[in-house]
């Protein structure tokens, strides 16, 4: 650090504000450097905690996300040609550095919509906030302390992406089996939401093109006799022309 602009003392400190005069009551001073000095670098260290117990918070506490700026002021001279200081501590310096405290978790998503496929689930679901990911879980169905059906005990499968991803396939589910599948969205802190309002899902068996053919009211009969009176085989049939009528020309 050069003091060839320097008029005063430095001060290095955290604020909850911004970086504009002398530290204050609220923030936390961490060195203070004559205009003279010895070293022109050096390291400072110092423990969240202490900038939180000036905000009358702590690191126990939840629900609370603060952010705070690593801050170096001092007085300059007021020109090149005097040596009377400015009234008023200025930046000095681009130390751009932020502390973030976040124990806040983020909202939980709201309920997702759920749709059946083949041993799986198709769930789509988006979160709010400032929320980093979403985890879908799917539990089984069981009784509650009112006699109705709830999510019970561990997930079964869970799946976690990024909020850009609002499409889960939650897979390795057994068909005709209704489960409960909910939702929650995690912050970049990791702090965690509640859990969505609970939706039922239920896998189905799909049949294959032929089943799904035959299921819609198609004759499940074929062979050469079926052939001549479809449109299939009446272009299977024109094609076989064709190809004997080439082996007659060649």
């Amino acid at each position: 650090m050069s003091n060839a602009n320097l008029c005063d003392t430095v001060y290095i400190w955290l604020s909850n504000d911004t970086c504009a005069g002398t530290p204050g009551t609220d923030d936390l001073q961490l060195e203070e450097i004559q205009r003279t000095p010895t070293t022109t670098t050096g390291s400072e260290s110092f423990r969240v905690s202490e900038m939180l117990a000036r905000n009358n918070s702590s690191c126990g506490a939840t629900d609370v996300e603060r952010t705070f700026r690593l801050c170096a002021t001092t007085r300059l001279f007021d020109s090149t040609i005097t040596t009377n200081c400015r009234t008023v501590a200025e930046t000095i310096g681009t130390p751009a550095v932020t502390v973030t405290y976040d124990a806040k978790p983020p909202a939980a998503p709201e309920a997702p919509s759920v749709s059946g496929l083949d041993g799986a689930l198709n769930v789509r679901v988006t979160a709010q906030g400032d929320a980093e990911f979403i985890r879908v879980e799917v539990r089984a169905l069981g009784t509650d302390a009112d006699g109705g059906t709830a999510p019970v005990g561990e997930p079964i499968t869970t799946k976690e992406q990024s909020t850009d991803n609002t499409s889960f396939r939650m897979e390795g589910l057994q068909n005709d089996v209704e489960y409960a599948v909910q939702a929650r969205a995690v912050d970049l802190a990791g702090n965690e939401s509640g859990l969505s309002e609970a939706v039922r899902g239920t896998p189905i068996a799909s049949s294959g093109f032929f089943d799904a053919y035959v299921d819609a009211g198609g004759s499940e009969k074929g062979g050469c006799a079926a052939a001549g009176g479809s449109l299939a085989g009446s272009v299977a049939l024109a094609v076989l022309g064709l190809w004997l009528s080439r082996r007659k020309q060649s």
